[in-house]
């Protein structure tokens, strides 16, 4: 879990529940532009071997508290700050094995607020 924009030259906080496993793979990839077509366009198989086969920036292993009886648990981690732009971050057992999860979010200084006032929303 996490956010879907992240302020740049800041760590990225994620949360990740899991049951009865001792270790996973993180992998962020950087997403180009075609990434956007094929998500809008094909099917989840398809954005997954994109995912696989992407530019890789970061790559780490996370040793997890396994539970004893099978309850299961959240962990929470930060990752480095990254540059501008699209990124995901996929979570696996191993680097052979499917990807378990995977969140996709960017990285951008803009914002926006808004507002009520006399019962009208302003941005």
């Amino acid at each position: 879990m996490g956010e879907l924009v992240y302020p740049s030259g800041a760590p990225l906080l994620l949360a990740m529940d899991y049951n009865n496993v001792n270790s996973i793979k993180i992998e962020t990839v950087k997403l180009d532009q075609d990434f956007y077509k094929l998500s809008r366009n094909d099917g989840q198989e398809k954005v997954i071997d994109y995912l696989k086969k992407g530019n890789k920036t970061e790559r780490e292993k996370q040793n997890l508290t396994k539970s004893e009886n099978y309850v299961s648990q959240r962990m929470e981690m930060s990752h480095t700050k990254l540059p501008y732009g699209e990124y995901a971050v996929l979570e696996g057992l191993d680097v052979d094995k499917p990807i378990l999860q995977y969140i996709i979010f960017h990285i951008s200084d803009l914002a926006y607020t808004s507002f009520i006032a006399d019962g009208n929303a302003i941005l």
